[in-house]
């Protein structure tokens, strides 16, 4: 076996792996700490060097041509940083770059540096294992209309590209093809001043146009990155800190003129203000991240130049009153045209990157328009809502450089964080709740954020949208795991809130994963059919935006995996097309004919713990015991979540052993099953027999086997999981310890995960193989699919306790945990990872046992083994450890 010394002498992350043993029950003795001692002094031991080795998943460098056989595209590591994007790379045809030449004449090029530099956004972490073949300039609609049209023949995708400032992979080349950069067609082709419009070409940027606009005393609202193009802003559907007035890219935007892939001209709309004429083909192109067409004109709606502007500056205590304070001032229906926050991190990084000397605490920055006297009034009105919710130094600007100078504080966060971060890449996301649900958000992303070792900052416009700045080290595998935890976090709590995964950036290829949570397979479905009636060849901008199959592809649908699955749970569940599970009673299949142990010294009966569910436990109880009062431990079976019983003869087998060599009160619950019954529902009913015994504590309960002779500690529960019931005890145990839940009388002392069921995205060494007798990791993966709520990965948070949307443990303080696996598990690594991580947070009694050459489950498949026997006396050691030092 080996283990990480026990928790009550060590207290501290280990700091090397010297700190870790490994020890056989074949070889030599070494001397072990205090309450090992008596379970392990009849073993022969010999230590030998361990090392927790965490896979990294190899970071594909960007490459000419780096061909996949993937068959599509696939994100590297879907559940990690690795946002490298992966398609299947077919050359571009010689035939192809002859007519664009004919088509472009110069104005296309080959170079291998242009092209990288086209295949990789500014200011993006993503990545794509491709970089586009040729690089493209057309100069006009109809230069666009034939270059889709010859690549729509030889079916070559196409990535459109503008100001490349997006932030979620827009712009990658998954499949190579053709980048069509849009920047020679920047003209401003009609301004229409009496109708406040303006039509104009996809690639001249919003500064610019605003430039030309300024004399006629007219501007275009949207103010995203200083670099980004109308075209490129129509095809995300950004917006900008003005959108809380002005509204987003889908609101100032009255027609388009698009190329479709088979070279088709679709103008939207007429110039008029509104329509009701047919379908809304503008609002469709509106961010379709040039999955559908090419947009080469657009007509915007503009606005007058305000009269008089305040710029106003508040600070406060905390980011939940900031928050509070732009709630408000929304509510009270002042027309404020922007609202900003940054936190006091953000404000330190600003501090310490430009030589200032603002207050380092939350900030909220305004502005008002309208005439003087109505801009003055509005800003008297927010200092006061302000002022009640703990606001101080209020300071407001009117001049034009004072107000510039506010202005520039909160256009320079980026910069600033990088100043902060040498070296660090930026994981910038968004996400945007409906605005009564904004300040809690903030606030509990806020508390997220700051518990993370991560340098991370937070600004917000007031229309509910929130974003993020998470800095992390690319080259330390860690730091990009916590990084993805942050944004997944925010993004789930967003949508628990009727939110979205994105508010203004777009979806990429970064955020194409939490589609169908948002919107549903439905939506997906509809999106999909729409992509393949006007881009039937898959050549627009492909991987981005629609996720493969509409969904999430790795988990597939039971439908699609039913005929594997029947035969590949050897006989025990059969799941039909139709959606139909059918179990067999035939338990001797997976037990191999394991008779029902005669064990006289053990009584047992069954009880009913939840009759809404009709879920029962079985009670195992020693008829002769020397002590007063017994311990009750808890017992949770294995099974993969999907088929097994307490009832089975493996396990009730080792049950009578548990009580009979604990001397404890053994219960044994069931729970139900997936794929009926998905998770998290097997956790609800572990929670319900724990509170069903709770009930026998508190007021009898109706059944007397936990009253007389000998009587029941309740003050003394132990809760064991073997396999997916692993997964239980870890469940219980952060549950409990959050105190959301009351089970005084009962004090459970500790837990103990046997071999337990975790997964991942990321495969371990372990799992590399040689499969077990029982078990394989295609098998594992598809118990991973009927047990997971659908469309769900392995990293769900029910899989894996350190996925990338998993809850932070660090603070969460829990009872003393014993975790053990078989030297020859599948899941051995998992188990292991999972104590160290555990004991490298601090505070938390985790030790790790490994015996040699045992495979999963060995203690119930063969109760009287060498390695069962001494399981049972290190469980019973643990135990007595802390029974009462606590």
């Amino acid at each position: 076996v080996a283990f990480l010394r026990p928790s009550r002498q060590l207290h501290s992350t280990p700091k090397t792996t010297a700190d870790l043993a490994a020890i056989s029950t074949e070889k030599g003795r070494r001397r072990l700490p205090n309450w090992w001692s008596r379970s392990l002094l009849p073993l022969a031991i010999a230590a030998s060097a361990t090392s927790f080795a965490f896979l990294n998943q190899s970071h594909p460098s960007i490459s000419e041509s780096s061909a996949s056989d993937s068959g599509g595209i696939t994100i590297g590591g879907k559940g990690s940083t690795e946002h490298v994007v992966k398609g299947d790379y077919k050359e571009v045809p010689k035939e192809l770059i002859a007519e664009l030449k004919t088509i472009l004449e110069d104005n296309l090029t080959t170079d291998y540096d242009e092209r990288y530099f086209h295949g990789k956004p500014q200011n993006s972490f993503h990545k794509s294992v491709n970089i586009p073949d040729v690089v493209v300039f057309p100069r006009s609609e109809e230069e666009v209309s034939k270059i889709l049209k010859s690549c729509n023949e030889y079916k070559v995708p196409i990535v459109p590209y503008g100001g490349a400032t997006s932030i979620e992979g827009h712009t990658l080349a998954p499949k190579g093809g053709v980048c069509i950069d849009m920047s020679f067609m920047k003209r401003v082709k009609a301004l229409h001043v009496e109708d406040m419009d303006v039509v104009v070409e996809p690639g001249i940027g919003w500064l610019e146009l605003n430039e030309h606009l300024e004399q006629y005393g007219l501007f275009f609202p949207l103010d995203p990155g200083p670099g980004a193009t109308i075209g490129g802003m129509c095809a995300t559907r950004c917006s900008g800190s003005l959108a809380v007035r002005y509204g987003t890219m889908r609101d100032n935007v009255i027609s388009l003129k698009v190329v479709l892939p088979n070279g088709d001209v679709v103008k939207t709309a007429s110039r008029a203000r509104k329509s009701a004429a047919g379908y809304d083909l503008t609002r469709l192109m509106i961010g379709s991240e040039g999955t559908l067409g090419v947009i080469t004109e657009v007509t915007l709606r503009l606005q007058k130049i305000p009269q008089h502007s305040v710029v106003a500056v508040c600070n406060f205590p905390t980011v939940k009153d900031a928050a509070d304070v732009a709630i408000a001032t929304m509510m009270s229906g002042i027309q404020v045209s922007r609202v900003e926050l940054l936190d006091e991190v953000l404000i330190r990084a600003l501090n310490m990157a430009n030589g200032k000397n603002l207050r380092e605490v939350p900030t909220l920055m305004f502005e008002f328009i309208g005439t003087e006297e109505y801009a003055r009034e509005q800003t008297q009105i927010v200092q006061q809502i302000a002022s009640k919710h703990n606001g101080s130094d209020f300071v407001f600007a009117e001049e034009s450089e004072a107000k510039k100078e506010l202005w520039k504080i909160r256009k320079e966060a980026l910069w600033a964080c990088y100043a902060m971060a040498p070296g660090h890449e930026a994981m910038t996301t968004d996400v945007c709740v409906p605005l009564s649900h904004l300040g809690e958000l903030i606030s509990r992303s806020k508390k997220e954020l700051d518990a993370s070792p991560l340098f991370a900052v937070i600004a917000h416009a007031g229309d509910g949208n929130f974003h993020t700045c998470i800095m992390f080290d690319p080259s330390n595998e860690e730091q990009r795991r916590e990084a993805e935890r942050l944004n997944n976090f925010m993004v789930h709590s967003a949508l628990s809130m009727d939110g979205t995964c994105t508010g203004e950036h777009g979806v990429g290829t970064g955020k194409m994963k939490y589609l169908e949570k948002e919107l549903g397979i439905e939506a997906l479905q509809t999106m999909k059919r729409i992509k393949k009636a006007l881009d039937p060849n898959d050549i627009m901008n492909p991987g981005k935006l629609i996720p493969p199959h509409g969904g999430n592809e790795e988990m597939g649908s039971l439908g699609e995996e039913a005929p594997q699955v029947a035969e590949d749970c050897m006989g025990l569940l059969q799941l039909l097309s139709n959606g139909t599970v059918l179990r067999s009673n035939s338990i001797d299949l997976i037990t191999q004919q394991i008779p029902l142990n005669n064990h006289k010294a053990v009584l047992f009966k069954d009880s009913v713990f939840h009759k809404p569910n009709n879920l029962h436990l079985r009670l195992y109880k020693p008829v002769s015991v020397s002590a007063t009062t017994i311990p009750v431990v808890f017992f949770f079976h294995g099974g993969g979540f999907c088929f097994g019983s307490r009832s089975w003869p493996l396990f009730h087998n080792f049950c009578l052993t548990l009580a009979s060599s604990l001397q404890a009160l053994v219960v044994a619950p069931d729970y139900r099953l997936a794929p009926e019954h998905r998770l998290p529902a097997a956790f609800e009913d572990a929670e319900a027999a724990l509170l069903w015994v709770r009930d026998q504590a508190v007021s009898g309960g109706g059944d007397h086997w936990f009253e007389g002779g000998p009587g029941v500690d309740f003050d003394r529960v132990y809760v064991l999981g073997d396999s997916s019931g692993g997964n239980i005890a870890h469940h219980l145990a952060f549950r409990f310890a959050s105190g959301t839940i009351e089970l005084s009388p009962v004090r459970v002392r500790g837990y103990v995960l046997l071999g337990p069921f975790f997964g991942g995205e990321e495969r371990t060494k372990s799992e590399d193989g040689p499969s077990e007798a029982l078990l394989s990791l295609d098998l594992l993966d598809k118990f991973w699919r009927l047990s997971l709520p659908k469309g769900a990965t392995r990293d769900h948070p029910m899989a894996n306790p350190f996925g990338p949307t998993s809850r932070g443990l660090e603070s969460i303080s829990i009872e003393p945990m014993l975790v053990i696996a078989g030297g020859s598990e599948l899941l051995k690594d998992r188990a292991k990872e999972y104590a160290y991580k555990l004991k490298k947070m601090g505070g938390k009694r985790v030790d790790y046992i490994e015996f040699e050459n045992e495979e999963h489950g060995f203690f119930s498949k063969n109760p009287s083994s060498q390695s069962a026997e001494q399981l049972l006396r290190i469980i019973g050691d643990f135990m007595d450890t802390f029974s009462d030092i606590f």
